[in-house]
């Protein structure tokens, strides 16, 4: 019957399209494997191709790797999601061309750092624009956006005479810095320390060693040069002496990486996971040994003005004592040149240091001669009435001069002294 024939063809005919889907999986499951084994090969080629560059890779400029980096992820991402292969043998590869890229930016901004901070005259140099731009980027935690051409160019002519639009200093959070050429050079390196992370987070770990790096060597040759006076030898910078000018600048320098120092911290902090957030810890070490390093520079202006002082007093005992033609009790010769030393050493660092460092550094002076001239003042023979009121006459021409300077001093001028002054009968 029709029924028993349709009947009698229906079992082969399922069986024949059992077969088609199952020779359908197969071969979708050949093109599977043919385009894994395609992608792995793709994968293994291009890993071997960088291999064979990985030195001049190294050796690019930060915008050509950048791009180079950022191809190479684009395409393990494009392949990964074609076949399901991740691209480990790719990314590990890149990985290791990116590590190359920056231990070598490193030395050479190292290498570069030390060479002009060895030759540093510890001059003020005009600041270009682009500088107060990068600054202006760091303290909202930003990374600078310079061109790369703009910061070779700045990195070129920073040792040069500026052209173009400049100013005389730095300003951060209101605060102006002087600066010298080598202070420049280190912002460009942190500069493209910064760029780096911002277009390849995986080198964040290493820029959150490099930078410290970066700054311990600009910290401690700076300290070589200046406060050991490195910057004297005729293979250095072959400076005739280490004045209070150069003391100043260097003290700037300190001040405007402390100041950056939070804000570069933050930027790299944005790009760490978290479990690497203790790599900052270098960061915090960098702030101490500047503080540490500005503070020896505060002293070291105390040291200059006390061992004058010391120099002025010793004849002290003879220029207020009575004698014959001595009449009218008057200030000494003694206190007018601690005065004028007082006020010289006020006019050089008014132009350089911020009012905030100018107001501690005559902080502790004060307190130095304070401590100093109470000491010298006491060892007088103070019986005869002539050399009381001589004291009397050199502490207020002290405080007069002192006066002058416009110091923010909270408990007045050689408070000690002037309260051993008021204790003297002028009978």
């Amino acid at each position: 019957s029709l029924a028993a024939s349709v009947a009698g063809t229906s079992v082969p005919d399922e069986i024949d399209a059992e077969s088609g889907v199952a020779y359908s999986q197969q071969i979708e499951d050949q093109c599977a494997e043919i385009v894994r084994s395609l992608c792995e090969l793709t994968y293994e080629r291009y890993s071997k191709l960088l291999r064979t560059r990985k030195e001049v890779h190294a050796r690019l400029p930060l915008g050509d790797f950048t791009k180079m980096n950022r191809m190479v992820v684009e395409f393990t991402r494009d392949v990964h999601h074609l076949c399901g292969v991740p691209g480990h043998t790719l990314s590990a590869e890149m990985g290791a061309h990116a590590k190359a890229f920056m231990d070598n930016m490193h030395e050479e901004a190292k290498k570069k750092l030390d060479a002009i901070l060895e030759q540093e005259q510890w001059k003020q140099v005009d600041v270009a624009v682009e500088f107060q731009n990068i600054v202006d980027a760091l303290v909202t935690n930003q990374v600078p956006r310079l061109s790369e051409s703009d910061l070779e160019r700045i990195r070129e002519a920073n040792q040069r005479e500026a052209t173009g639009s400049t100013s005389a200093e730095l300003v951060v959070a209101g605060a102006g810095y002087k600066v010298v050429g080598s202070g420049l050079m280190l912002l460009t390196a942190i500069t493209q320390c910064l760029q780096s992370v911002g277009a390849m987070q995986s080198v964040a770990s290493q820029v959150a060693h490099m930078l410290p790096e970066l700054l311990s060597l600009f910290n401690l040759k700076a300290y070589q040069q200046v406060l050991r006076a490195g910057a004297m030898r005729p293979d250095s910078a072959n400076l005739k002496s280490i004045s209070a000018k150069h003391l100043a600048l260097s003290s700037q320098s300190m001040g405007l990486v402390l100041a950056l120092l939070p804000h570069l911290k933050a930027v790299v902090s944005a790009y760490l996971p978290e479990g690497q957030r203790r790599l900052l810890h270098e960061m915090d070490v960098a702030v101490t040994d500047f503080e540490k390093h500005q503070h020896q520079l505060f002293a070291k202006f105390v040291s200059i003005l006390e061992d004058r002082r010391r120099d002025h007093m010793k004849t002290l005992n003879a220029a207020l004592a009575p004698a014959e033609g001595k009449r009218q009790p008057a200030p000494s010769e003694n206190i007018k040149l601690v005065a004028k030393d007082l006020s010289g050493m006020h006019k050089q660092l008014i132009s350089v240091l911020t009012r905030q460092q100018l107001n501690e550094v005559f902080l502790q002076i004060l307190s130095a001669f304070d401590e100093g001239l109470l000491e010298a003042y006491k060892a007088l023979d103070t019986s005869p009435a002539y050399t009381r009121q001589c004291i009397v006459q050199d502490v207020y021409l002290l405080r007069k001069e002192v006066g002058k300077l416009h110091l923010t001093l909270p408990n007045g001028c050689c408070p000690d002294l002037i309260a051993f002054t008021q204790k003297l009968s002028l009978e």
